[in-house]
């Protein structure tokens, strides 16, 4: 499970409005799924916040991609936006565990990583 958010998105809704904001997202969108495998599911979770669920990884597995997904949302040229790059979650599913127990532990991943700096990608097992 990777869960991200995009770093300071409220400043292209208070620079450009909402309407440009969700464009903003649907561009985020396009960048990110050349990058999904066929099992992978891409799924706005909240306002810029995402969820990839990519069954078929493991945490060892899943570091390259989510720090793929990381290094494309940044280097991406937008038309408007101020920077926004991405912090990124990454929890791998433990036997038994509910999806809303993994969906924690990736939430609190992404926490971590916005703690630590932004613009990074952390796991937690």
């Amino acid at each position: 499970m990777i869960y991200f958010d995009l770093n300071h998105f409220k400043r292209v809704n208070d620079t450009y409005g909402h309407d440009s904001g969700d464009v903003f997202l649907r561009e985020v969108v396009r960048v990110i799924e050349p990058l999904l495998r066929k099992t992978d599911r891409l799924r706005r979770w909240g306002r810029e916040e995402f969820m990839i669920l990519a069954p078929e990884s493991n945490l060892a597995q899943g570091g390259p991609l989510v720090e793929r997904f990381r290094v494309s949302i940044a280097s991406h040229h937008y038309d408007f936006a101020l920077g926004v790059t991405a912090s990124l979650g990454l929890a791998q599913y433990k036997a038994g565990e509910t999806p809303e127990a993994l969906i924690t532990r990736a939430d609190e991943a992404l926490y971590k990583a916005k703690a630590l700096g932004h613009i990074r990608v952390e796991s937690i097992l």
